[in-house]
């Protein structure tokens, strides 16, 4: 027993703390009243957070030694990280539990803007559409209006053409030009020149000529 406590307290020293519960598990296992090893399990279990088996192995070794300084301030110290570790825990869950429900309170809100946020798109894809109706309505009335105002026009009858016949008039003899007294002969201006008519040849008839190619002859 002593040599299994003995490699139980060289495992505590290199922080072995899994080794040193079982080594000290084996020694208690073959002396229960070993003291020592109570001590040491205890400790062992303590840094391993299991501090209700810590507080058992240190009131055996005060049961077996009354007197033990060592294992009362053991206890005590047990005691007292478990009384703040269970106030810890207890503020701990407080606190989770405050944040549950902020979180849930936070979510009730997200969802209701969002249920805001989609009432407010249906509102207004539903005033869309009735406006677009509205608009398609008053096109379709103003549509028959022309339509019926079409029908009833009746438009006036076209005027009969008429044949406009311009008077055609003579051109205006233009005045000849007239000549001063005093003009001497060379100033005054001269006529253009007169050429007899082409002389024609008598109005002879066929016979004529025929008598005279004979005479000719």
């Amino acid at each position: 027993a002593v040599a299994f406590a003995n490699r139980g307290m060289a495992h505590l020293k290199l922080k072995e703390y899994e080794a040193a519960d079982e080594d000290c598990t084996t020694a208690l296992a073959l002396d229960h009243t070993y003291v020592k090893a109570y001590m040491r399990r205890g400790v062992a279990r303590r840094e391993l957070g299991r501090l209700d088996d810590a507080m058992e192995d240190f009131r055996m070794a005060l049961n077996l030694e009354p007197g033990n300084k060592e294992a009362a301030q053991e206890l005590r110290a047990a005691e007292a990280i478990l009384m703040g570790g269970r106030n810890g825990m207890h503020e701990k869950k407080e606190k989770e539990k405050k944040e549950k429900e902020e979180e849930k309170m936070e979510k009730e809100r997200i969802e209701m803007e969002k249920e805001k946020m989609e009432k407010e798109r249906m509102e207004k894809e539903r005033m869309e559409k009735k406006r677009m109706e509205n608009e398609r309505m008053e096109w379709e009335r103003r549509t028959k209006e022309q339509e019926a105002v079409e029908e009833e026009y009746i438009p006036p009858p076209k005027p009969a053409r008429r044949a406009v016949i311009e008077e055609i008039r003579d051109e205006e003899e233009t005045p000849s030009p007239t000549i001063p007294s005093n003009m001497q002969d060379d100033e005054k201006p001269r006529a253009p020149p007169s050429y007899p008519p082409p002389t024609q040849p008598p109005q002879t008839s066929f016979e004529f000529y025929r008598v005279l190619n004979r005479l000719r002859k």
